[in-house]
């Protein structure tokens, strides 16, 4: 099966946006540090006022599970929005797509850091354009293309690293030291999942 992403300046904007954090509703650290200091509130309840913030209306879904023995959490979040449409061209797509993930991850790990939460796993899930021989009419069907775990505690030691760095910044002047943070992201966290290179940007 060839799974086909259309593309259209459309999108534009919409990359535009993700790529630099900017939002509607303004989100930054002072929203997410004033959550932080609801000390009377536990991960879970935490975690439903983060999430929306982080991921807005890419988000699909999210849980915590808790290992019995080892008493660990797991954040799990599943994201990607309800478009198909994509600004990459065939080149920059998986760059973009794994830069756009990294973003997301270094926003949940600052988010996330003051919590015992173990590790965080974000699963890219995307509606596509879907054709294939058998049955040339193009369908939209949805996929999860993309799939990473951050243990925790290696993942802090980047945050401690890039300490000045914020990840929700728009400053122009930042973009080096965001893209230096997200690089080191992406060395150690752990790639379960990866179907870009399957996708065909038209």
């Amino acid at each position: 099966m060839n799974l086909k992403v259309y593309a259209t300046p459309v999108s534009l904007f919409l990359v535009f946006c993700t790529l630099l954090g900017c939002s509607p509703s303004g989100v930054n650290k002072e929203k997410i540090a004033a959550i932080h200091a609801k000390k009377q509130i536990g991960a879970e309840e935490a975690t439903a006022q983060l999430i929306p913030l982080i991921f807005e209306y890419e988000l699909k879904e999210w849980k915590i599970t808790t290992d019995p023995v080892s008493k660990y959490q797991l954040l799990e979040v599943s994201y990607g929005g309800s478009s198909a449409l994509t600004f990459s061209s065939q080149k920059e797509y998986k760059i973009n797509t794994t830069m756009l993930h990294a973003l997301y991850s270094a926003k949940s790990l600052f988010a996330f850091s003051p919590y015992p939460i173990s590790s965080i796993r974000l699963s890219l899930v995307k509606p596509l354009y879907v054709k294939d021989e058998a049955h040339p009419d193009v369908g939209i069907q949805e996929f999860e293309i993309f799939r990473t775990s951050m243990d925790m505690a290696k993942a802090k030691e980047v945050l401690n690293k890039h300490s000045k760095t914020d990840p929700f910044s728009l400053e122009k002047s930042e973009e080096k030291d965001r893209k230096v943070l997200l690089e080191d992201l992406v060395r150690i966290w752990k790639l379960e999942l990866d179907e870009l290179n399957k996708i065909t940007v038209e």
